[in-house]
């Protein structure tokens, strides 16, 4: 267990806990070290003990995120939001001795609530559901290089991926993000969860294909507008 930052594992689970209470804090890693040697598996587990020195150098590194809702310096809640601007996949958990505060984790995707004082039992079934969505997920989340840092999403997430002069736009169902590289590497890596190139500047991800008129393809709820090209509008 590392303090503050720590190195991503490459075949391991790397564990974000964000607790202000020492007993607390050693309880829960406690459960963790536990879980781990139970069940075989690696982690890496950073214990920060406020809500801003893990918020002021945040990356999207952490595959699941322990976090106390009532942190002395900045609301759980609130650090939540922060980070799904950043990272829509990690398996966030909350912590919290206030049950009734657990019905508004779901406004940031989290994925369940711990309530203090934790059992062992209740941990590990939670900690389990995570590290399963990890193990189905992790196949398929992206990384995309951006101006102010890196963000990682879930393929599922991009609607379609659009050059824009010499940048990309990753089209979102969270916003439009810019980014750096290149859509022939982008597609290699994203035909495989079910993206198509319908043209030199658009790469599509077909679940969001409304329907196809013509030679245009009309993307998401909105219905965006996206022509195909004669080359490629058989195969897509």
């Amino acid at each position: 267990m590392k303090e503050g930052k720590g190195i991503v594992m490459k075949n391991g689970i790397n564990i974000a806990l964000v607790e202000d209470e020492a007993d607390a804090a050693n309880t829960e890693i406690g459960f963790l070290n536990r879980y781990a040697k139970e069940k075989g598996l690696s982690f890496t587990i950073n214990h920060f003990k406020d809500g801003i020195s893990f918020l002021e150098h945040y990356k999207p590194e952490y595959d699941i995120i322990l976090m106390d809702i009532q942190l002395p310096d900045y609301n759980g809640l609130e650090a939540a939001k922060r980070i799904r601007r950043l990272d829509q996949s990690t398996a966030i958990i909350f912590i919290t001795n206030m049950a009734n505060l657990a019905i508004n984790c779901y406004e940031v995707d989290a994925l369940d609530f711990i309530v203090k004082p934790p059992e062992y039992f209740s941990f590990s079934v939670k900690l389990g559901r995570a590290i399963a969505r990890i193990e189905r997920e992790r196949k398929n989340n992206i990384c995309i290089t951006t101006g102010r840092g890196i963000v990682k999403l879930p393929a599922s997430a991009v609607k379609y991926v659009e050059v824009m002069g010499h940048s990309l736009v990753y089209h979102t169902t969270e916003g439009d993000y810019n980014a750096y590289g290149s859509l022939n590497r982008v597609e290699e890596s994203l035909v495989p969860a079910g993206f198509s190139r319908c043209n030199s500047c658009y790469l599509v991800n077909l679940r969001y294909v409304k329907r196809i008129d013509g030679f245009t393809a009309f993307i998401g709820s909105e219905e965006e507008a996206i022509p195909s090209a004669m080359p490629r509008r058989r195969t897509f």
